[in-house]
């Protein structure tokens, strides 16, 4: 390696130069007292502070002479209490500019030191956080929203189910009054037409009603025909009372029996029985009608209704489908009907495996009606079924 320094001018001697050169080159031979590495021991203070002033000046530059690989030839390294080198201004200008810039620094304001202590934050980390922000409040929004929701048509439900109970609790009665007031005139038409009143139930069962006349058949033209069908059947002398309507046009009449002197309480329902069945083997035809005259024991309105629903049933199945009177099974008293194994009718609530029955309002109170069972057996659509329904008196 070359030692061949470039020496700064100043008050060094050939004699030291040497001596410097042959100790960097480990070429130096004289120790003890007065040798070189004794000199510099014996100004070690001074010694540090030139290395410290070497160390913390960028501007000084060695120029040594070494292998090209590792740096450029000639390394300039200023002796301690030589001259130093011209100082460099733009190192000078750079370091005071970095001086003016820390000063700048330690007395600028807190926003501006927390504003630098802040540049960090890049405009994408702030999109990326509010976007997240965003998401989980648009999250949180959806959730209270369909919560409350749900939460509202619950109760929306709710009170429309208590509307619909309501409104048939109102309905049935309803019915019932107009039941009520229906029964309120028939009886009062009975008593103005000098009718004797069937409303009890001993009468009631001492009574007989005729039909088969169409109706609103005129008074006079229906007690005519009765009577002359009893006369001609042999049946005066087994009547009590002269037959009667509760109105002045019927399709009905109504005749009283009582007990006779020396018959028992079963002998008069026997004379009854006689003359129901005499009239209904019969088969009279009545001039006008298209039915045979029958004979009936007289029945409450409550089970006049029950019966009414019970025949509505048998009445569209002889006129739409006479093959299914095979499968039709009828309770007139508690006006339920069957078709094979499906029921189609009955009073009170339709049971939880009939599914939109109709409900129908008789003297006998609210029933039931499974039209698309009924019209599924019959072969015809609900229109036509529910025509024969609503002809149908109740």
């Amino acid at each position: 390696m070359d030692f061949n320094f470039k020496i700064p001018l100043g008050g060094y001697t050939n004699a030291s130069v040497k001596e410097l050169r042959a100790f960097l080159s480990c070429t130096h031979r004289q120790t003890g007292e007065g040798s070189l590495p004794w000199r510099l021991a014996q100004r070690g203070p001074q010694l540090l502070l030139l290395i410290s002033e070497f160390l913390l000046e960028p501007k000084v530059v060695l120029y040594a002479g070494c292998e090209e690989s590792m740096a450029a030839p000639g390394l300039r390294v200023p002796l301690p209490g030589g001259l130093e080198d011209e100082e460099d201004a733009d190192l000078l200008e750079s370091k005071r500019g970095g001086d003016r810039e820390h000063e700048r620094g330690r007395h600028d304001s807190p926003k501006r030191q927390k504003a630098a202590a802040e540049e960090g934050i890049t405009m994408a980390a702030l999109r990326s956080l509010l976007a997240e922000q965003s998401h989980s409040l648009l999250q949180a929004q959806q959730v209270q929203i369909a919560t409350a929701l749900t939460s509202f048509e619950e109760r929306q439900a709710h009170r429309m189910d208590k509307m619909e109970e309501t409104v048939q609790m109102q309905g049935t009665a309803v019915t019932e009054i107009q039941s009520q007031i229906q029964s309120l005139q028939d009886r009062l038409s009975r008593v103005e037409q000098g009718g004797t009143t069937t409303s009890s139930g001993s009468n009631r069962k001492l009574t007989l009603v005729f039909g088969g006349w169409a109706q609103d058949t005129r008074k006079s033209i229906l007690l005519h025909q009765l009577a002359k069908a009893l006369q001609g059947l042999h049946l005066r002398e087994h009547i009590d009372a002269e037959p009667f309507t509760t109105g002045a046009r019927r399709s009905v009449a109504l005749c009283q029996f009582k007990r006779r002197d020396g018959e028992q309480e079963g002998d008069t329902r026997q004379r009854m029985l006689h003359v129901l069945q005499t009239v209904n083997s019969s088969q009279v035809q009545l001039e006008g009608s298209t039915k045979p005259m029958w004979a009936a024991f007289s029945k409450s309105p409550e089970e006049r209704g029950r019966a009414a629903l019970a025949a509505v049933v048998r009445k569209a199945v002889l006129r739409t489908a006479p093959k299914r009177a095979e499968d039709l099974d009828v309770e007139y008293g508690t006006g339920r009907t069957w078709i094979r194994d499906d029921q189609i009718t009955g009073m009170g609530v339709a049971p939880a495996e009939v599914h939109q029955a109709r409900v129908i309002s008789t003297k006998g109170g609210n029933g039931w009606l499974d039209e698309k069972t009924l019209a599924k057996w019959l072969e015809i659509d609900l229109r036509g079924l529910r025509q024969i329904v609503d002809e149908h008196k109740f």
